[in-house]
């Protein structure tokens, strides 16, 4: 049988991980705030007449589509954040 303690030192594995913890927790990128926002007629012309860059440079447009069977009547819905 394989005994792996032969190959593995407790302390100094215990060590890389903190080491590579603290790395993690170093180098991880900022969190994401979303803020939600009512979309009336006015913020929706607002919203699709600008021009948006994201990180990498890219232009991006919202282009907003009616739904068939919409009723124009607009509900809560509850934003998720994690």
């Amino acid at each position: 049988m394989l005994d792996i303690g032969k190959f593995i030192i407790a302390k100094w594995f215990f060590i890389a991980f903190a080491v590579g913890m603290l790395l993690n927790y170093i180098m991880k990128p900022e969190d994401m705030i979303i803020i939600e926002h009512k979309l009336t007629t006015d913020t929706l012309n607002e919203l699709t007449n600008k021009v948006y860059k994201d990180k990498n440079d890219k232009c991006y447009k919202l282009v907003a589509t009616k739904v068939e069977g919409f009723d124009g009547e607009l509900i809560d819905h509850p934003m998720i954040i994690n």
